[in-house]
């Protein structure tokens, strides 16, 4: 079982790999007294452990909780964020901002509402969620040791095997509906990493949030084909035209905008600007997306399925950035279900050639034009299609009778907030006033021997 704890953008392994959070003598309020002895009193600060002779002070994070809700009641969370309830809330990770885009920008344009994520009510805590997302920043090619750097900027591997995956998360409650009783209560879906394909491709098991609640959660959402009645949303041929332009946008936005593209290692690259890198970028988010590896990637090209990537191997993936590399399964060429087409950087026919018309390099325009493309009939203008979105949950709901309670701040949410545990350690040597060896007291003071002519004192 991967049980963990998601705190921000962090990730903290609990159960087989050990608590996250140390737990001590007694709670209490942010602000512990300063003393005459700094070897013995600390002041405690947010989110640190810091321990002198005398004592520890371990600050920790309580996520923010749902309130009154049961474990298998599943919880849809708004684009909008959790800034007023997470006090430790940081950035969204690249991870979080890419497939945020890909729900928003595929699905935005007839959905309902803003629903970027799904995660399942673990237990009746409302802090415990059985869920898969992606998080951390993807790494380059040059970084992961895999092939064509300058081509594949991003890791294929990653973007199409995104950790930390699917597992169960002790993290905060965000804003958002919860849907009562509409899962399976205590859903431990497999480890696997998280797969931007699966949110069009059913024939990836999990992989997305929905898809993971779907699959593995009991959560009866109805599968149907485009055009068919059922849960899915049917979506046009324009409206991909359209989800395919803004997603290449923003995916570029994203990249063109951050202060460093160190990420991409392009100076390690001849010739690569930040622009052309982030164009290749883009277009490997977006053919990950919309495009199967095969029959994209078999032809004989860099670009080709050698070495792996193409498939799934279930299991957690490596953490971005830390290894080991090249990644785990990185040689591997077979397997039985295939993710998306992350190596291909260019707008692509449905056989993996350039789109006439369109090119790959510095000297010409690569970016996708609202309704116009280069290439008419390409995978990228399916005549209808559906989605494995947030969403479908929502219209699942309404069709079984579920209850769908909004939740905010204070209304079915009860905020995070950190707590403060002193840990003493009597017997310990620290240093008295006058700057002598000492020793601590049971109460976390260190005691200062008497001194000439007056009774003992303690340093407080």
């Amino acid at each position: 079982m991967r049980f963990a704890s998601r705190i921000g953008s962090g990730l903290f392994a609990l159960g087989a790999f050990g608590s996250a959070f140390l737990l001590g003598a007694s709670a209490r309020a942010q602000g512990s007294p300063t003393g005459e002895c700094p070897e013995c009193v600390i002041v405690t600060q947010p989110t640190t452990t810091v321990e002198t002779p005398c004592l520890t002070v371990i600050t920790s994070y309580v996520p923010a909780r749902y309130e009154g809700f049961a474990a298998g009641d599943v919880a849809l969370n708004n684009a909008s964020g959790n800034g007023t309830i997470t006090p430790d809330q940081t950035s969204p990770s690249m991870g979080n901002l890419i497939a945020e885009a890909v729900i928003q920008n595929l699905g935005g344009p007839t959905a309902a509402h803003d629903y970027f994520h799904a995660k399942e009510l673990f237990d009746p805590s409302g802090q415990d969620f059985s869920e898969t997302f992606p998080a951390g920043t993807l790494p380059s090619s040059h970084q992961t040791g895999e092939s064509n750097e300058c081509s594949s900027v991003i890791s294929p591997y990653f973007l199409d095997q995104y950790p930390p995956g699917a597992g169960v998360y002790y993290e905060d409650a965000e804003p958002g509906v919860v849907v009562r009783g509409i899962a399976t209560p205590g859903c431990i879906p497999p480890a696997n990493s998280y797969h931007l394909a699966s949110i069009i491709y059913d024939s990836i098991p999990g992989g997305s949030c929905e898809k993971e609640l779907v699959d593995y959660c009991g959560v009866p959402v109805t599968y149907n084909a485009p055009g068919a009645p059922g849960d899915r949303t049917t979506y046009t041929t324009q409206e991909a035209l359209n989800a395919v332009s803004a997603l290449w946008s923003e995916v570029y936005g994203l990249c063109i905008s951050t202060e460093s593209i160190s990420w991409l290692d392009s100076v390690a690259c001849d010739g690569l600007t930040a622009q052309l890198a982030c164009q290749r970028a883009s277009w490997q988010v977006v053919n990950a997306s919309f495009y199967l590896a095969r029959p994209l990637q078999t032809d004989a090209g860099w670009d080709s399925n050698g070495p792996g990537t193409d498939f799934d191997f279930p299991g957690v993936a490596p953490t971005p950035l830390s290894g080991p590399y090249p990644p785990v399964n990185f040689y591997k060429t077979t397997g039985t279900v295939l993710l998306g087409a992350s190596k291909t950087i260019w707008e692509s026919m449905p056989n993996g050639n350039l789109c006439p018309g369109a090119c790959n390099s510095g000297n010409c325009q690569t970016v996708p034009t609202m309704g116009a493309w280069s290439c008419p009939n390409s995978a990228y203008e399916p005549p209808a299609f559906v989605l494995n979105i947030p969403e479908n949950i929502n219209n699942a709901a309404a069709r079984l009778g579920k209850t769908v309670t909004t939740v905010g701040l204070n209304s079915g949410i009860a905020a995070g907030y950190y707590s403060y545990t002193d840990v003493y350690h009597p017997g310990a040597t620290c240093i008295d006033m006058q700057g002598g060896t000492s020793t601590c007291l049971a109460n976390g003071e260190c005691y200062n021997p008497p001194k000439a002519g007056g009774g003992p004192a303690v340093v407080k």
